[in-house]
């Protein structure tokens, strides 16, 4: 009975956000170059005081978003905005892309972007809305709002087709169990945020290359993504509660492991002579042990932290 009770308040509370959800501006769908132009200048509506979005004009009827827009002149049409040359003449919206802005509109209107493939907005920090809308962009595949004022949770991402997902430093929430499902992923940064869940089940994304959660609310065995995640050039796990045993098989493209301050971390740090192009190794704060002296083979080897835990003999 009580399980049935939970699922009930389950489906409500879903209910309550979806409903949030639908107050945010939006259009429906954008169909054509027209429909593009209109959602961008709902966009801009939410406040640009430094007019760094003066190219986006309302009325100029010749200025479109893609207008003239060719490989040979990047910064022709609408700043921030590229098109694909496939698309020059039909002026459909591709790419957004800013980075430490301070205009101020809400990324809500920007889910009627339909041909949407990249939205970058990483230290605009005046951009807000709820992330969930993302969702309905089938063709979107990176996302880059680090630093911005963006709120929801990550789990309404969950079967899509992502393949670069950076929300660091933001206030979404949610469970990163969500995403085992978005197997596309190469990158995934959620660094400073209030995820949660076990990093166990993100063993299913076998193609990141990039893994960054530190000081997050994640916990869970590192040594479930040892045997899989073996395309990994950073992995940082710092400041988190996860443990085990530090291994990662298959490690020949690993150049960054960060696990301070995660004391539940053991092992031994030998194993880590066979990545050979780890150029950073942190590990303060952990419990592993073991000889330094292996690690002296490791020619890319630059920066290496073991204070205040591990248990480290021998010298390089």
């Amino acid at each position: 009975r009580f399980s049935w009770w939970r699922g009930q308040l389950v489906a409500v509370m879903l209910g309550f956000s979806q409903l949030a959800l639908s107050l945010v501006p939006q259009l429906a769908l954008a169909q054509t170059a027209a429909d593009d132009k209109a959602a961008l200048l709902l966009f801009k509506d939410g406040g640009d005081p430094a007019d760094e979005l003066v190219s986006w004009h309302p009325s100029d009827t010749t200025n479109q978003p893609c207008s003239g827009w060719s490989f040979d002149d990047l910064l022709a049409g609408w700043v921030g905005v590229r098109c694909t040359a496939e698309d020059w003449n039909s002026g459909r919206v591709r790419t957004l892309s800013f980075t430490r802005k301070s205009f101020t509109g809400d990324i809500g209107t920007l889910t009627a972007l339909d041909a949407l493939e990249k939205l970058e907005l990483d230290g605009c920090s005046g951009v807000t809305g709820n992330i969930h809308g993302l969702a309905t962009l089938q063709a979107l595949l990176q996302v880059n709002l680090a630093g911005t004022g963006v709120t929801g949770s990550v789990e309404y991402l969950a079967q899509t087709q992502l393949q670069h997902l950076a929300l660091g430093n933001t206030a979404v929430t949610g469970s990163v169990e969500a995403l085992a499902t978005c197997t596309s992923l190469t990158r995934l940064s959620l660094e400073g945020t209030a995820v949660a869940g076990s990093v166990a089940e993100l063993r299913e994304l076998t193609q990141l290359t990039w893994l960054s959660l530190e000081n997050t609310a994640v916990s869970g065995s590192v040594e479930a993504l040892g045997s899989s995640l073996t395309r990994l050039t950073n992995f940082d796990l710092s400041g988190t509660s996860v443990h085990g045993r530090l291994t990662l098989a298959g490690c020949a493209a690993l150049s960054t492991v960060d696990l301070a301050g995660c004391v539940g971390v053991s092992g031994n740090i030998e194993w880590l002579a066979t990545c050979p192009s780890l150029s950073t190794i942190l590990l303060s704060g952990t419990s592993v042990s073991g000889s330094i002296e292996p690690l002296g083979s490791l020619d890319a080897l630059w920066t290496v932290e073991l204070s205040e835990g591990p248990t480290i003999s021998g010298s390089v």
